[in-house]
């Protein structure tokens, strides 16, 4: 197992930070459901697990 790039490890954890605010903001300003947001946050989880995984093979 390698360590991931020092450049790659920030740039998903913002991604999902960006991501998952956005997401709550959407939900704030009522442009989408409970039942939308709580679909984006699996996504969101599902992604970022994924990036997880690759850099850890990597």
């Amino acid at each position: 197992m390698t360590t991931p790039n020092a450049n790659e490890a920030p740039r998903h954890v913002v991604e999902e930070l960006w991501l998952s605010y956005f997401n709550r903001y959407l939900l704030h300003h009522q442009v989408i459901t409970e039942r939308e947001y709580r679909q984006m946050v699996e996504l969101i989880t599902q992604r970022t697990a994924r990036q997880r995984s690759r850099n850890e093979t990597r």
